[in-house]
């Protein structure tokens, strides 16, 4: 589609038609390339024609130069635009040439130049509503969504209807996890557009981390039966099911989504990262690896691509693979604390804890609200035997999330292993503020509500993956109950099953290896004979 004109340029070249229509070559040159019908190859070809032929005067070849990088933003020849629009604008100060150069600018990820332009537009033209909402994207593409709001909220002042900056408000309000005001600004965009694909596709991510999944998935359809080219609502209803634990489900939506994209020329990095999370869900780690390089070949730029393909190798046990791959995260952006604590994790699997430590200790720093990053460094001090120590953490996740069983879980075993005698009640007390889902029958069992046999027999499930997973958690928890009342070859053994049976991206599967290396490090020589 071609893009529209300011409302100066074309009363400029209409004015100038009667002169043009003076001459009968390179006058029709002129008019075909000011036709919103004419595009890409086409246009170029008519406005450079009228351009060459000399007979323009300087306000009307400000006009086709304009047009002209209009038809090389269709055929997406960014630098050409650029030249043209720069051209025009030293004939003449327009808005609308400074606005396009920066969409250009974005194209090439030159943020800086594209605000700076739309800047000037609006110094030109205040009341110029497509550069706020331009200016808008450029900020939200920075990462700045305070301004990117401010933005799009000028170009709403200006333009009351203006569906485009309602849809991208909401894209921002979105990033900031301000879903309920995004689910309002993509609804106003609906409102005036009942068939805006965009829109419903943001108003379906609402919904999703809304859990609404439902909704979701009726905002995806509709996304894509009035875009059916939107390769990320394809992607996205794959997310909908990948949210839901259904990774078969997702795997097909990821597929469409990728082979969308590439009958127009795209490399969708993302489907590819997305699919391999699903395939990591699905524990085919050889699929995952492949996707997670896909990605990263596509755009070796996006750090938390780094960090999915280095969970994939922390996964499979390749621990300097992985640690390089967090590094690499880490290199791209160095306050993302997640890519701290997954590199804490396989410096600890390594052996390396003052590593381990050093990064455990920067994610919290990072985030130091973050239940993960608490939680995560206070079960590494489990490990290590600083019970102490990883009581004050796991207390500390704990208050930030006093809903989150496992915190609690981890807590009593550190006050056991610790030797403290009040485990029991205090447990207890916080049991009333959890779920009585699982892991509640592990808590019982640990307040003494439970036996063993009636633990093993609460694992069990018709849903033979859940069963699974259960039974791998109960394992666990038993072997550290053991543990910590001195029966070694009871927890040997329930650790031997959780490290048969677990996931291996579960924290059981990490902590029964742990225990092993701590009890195989401790167990008696073989007498020689």
């Amino acid at each position: 589609m071609r893009l529209s004109r300011v409302w100066g340029l074309c009363l400029l070249l209409l004015l100038a038609m009667p002169l043009l229509a003076q001459n009968n070559g390179w006058n029709n040159d002129a008019e075909q390339c000011a036709k919103e019908e004419v595009t890409g190859d086409v246009a170029v070809m008519y406005c450079t024609r009228a351009i060459q032929s000399g007979q323009l005067s300087q306000d009307n070849l400000a006009v086709t130069l304009y047009n002209r990088g209009n038809g090389y933003m269709d055929i997406k020849q960014w630098e050409k635009a650029i030249a043209d629009f720069t051209a025009a604008l030293r004939i003449k100060q327009d808005a609308s040439s400074y606005n396009n150069r920066g969409m250009c600018y974005r194209e090439l990820k030159d943020l800086d130049k594209a605000i700076a332009d739309y800047g000037e537009a609006l110094r030109v033209d205040p009341d110029h509503a497509s550069s706020y909402n331009n200016r808008g994207n450029a900020w939200r593409d920075k990462g700045d969504n305070d301004k990117a709001i401010a933005d799009y909220s000028d170009a709403i002042r200006l333009r009351p209807n203006y569906d485009k900056a309602y849809q991208n408000r909401g894209l921002s309000y979105y990033d900031l996890g301000e879903y309920e005001k995004s689910l309002q600004d993509e609804n106003e965009a609906i409102r005036l557009n009942p068939k805006f694909s965009n829109a419903y596709n943001t108003r379906g991510l609402d919904y999703l981390n809304l859990y609404k999944y439902d909704e979701a998935m009726a905002d995806f359809n509709k996304a894509i039966e009035y875009d059916p080219t939107s390769y990320n609502a394809y992607n996205n209803r794959g997310l909908v099911w990948y949210r839901q634990g259904e990774y078969e489900k997702a795997i097909p939506e990821y597929d469409t989504a990728i082979r969308v994209a590439k009958e127009q020329d795209v490399d969708f990095a993302m489907g590819y990262d997305n699919r391999g999370d699903a395939f990591k869900g699905k524990e085919d780690y050889e699929h995952a690896l492949a996707d997670y390089n896909d990605a990263i070949r596509y755009r070796p730029d996006q750090y938390f691509y780094y960090v999915d393909r280095g969970d994939v190798y922390r996964l499979t046990g390749q621990f300097p693979k992985a640690a390089d791959d967090y590094s690499q995260a880490i290199t791209q952006r160095n306050d993302y604390s997640w890519a701290y604590t997954e590199r804490g994790y396989v410096n600890a699997a390594m052996g390396n804890w003052q590593k381990a430590f050093a990064d455990f200790d920067k994610g919290v720093e990072l985030s130091p609200k973050s239940v993960a990053a608490i939680f995560s460094r206070g079960r590494a001090r489990f490990s290590h035997g600083e019970y102490k120590l990883a009581i004050d953490d796991l207390a500390a996740a704990r208050e930030l999330n006093p809903s989150y069983a496992y915190t609690s879980l981890w807590l009593a075993m550190a006050r056991m292993r610790s030797g403290g005698t009040d485990f029991g009640p205090r447990l207890d007390e916080q049991a009333s503020a959890l779920s009585q889902d699982w892991p509640m029958p592990v808590i019982k069992f640990y307040i003494g509500k439970m036996t063993t046999v009636q633990l093993s027999a609460a694992a069990k499930s018709d849903d033979t993956k859940k069963e699974r997973n259960q039974t791998c958690e109960a394992n666990f928890y038993l072997a550290e109950w053991q543990l910590a009342h001195a029966n070694r070859a009871g927890a040997l053994e329930h650790l031997k099953q959780a490290k048969s049976g677990c996931p291996h991206g579960y924290i059981e599967y990490e902590g029964a290896l742990e225990e092993l290396k701590h009890l195989s490090a401790a167990a008696p020589a073989t007498p020689k004979h």
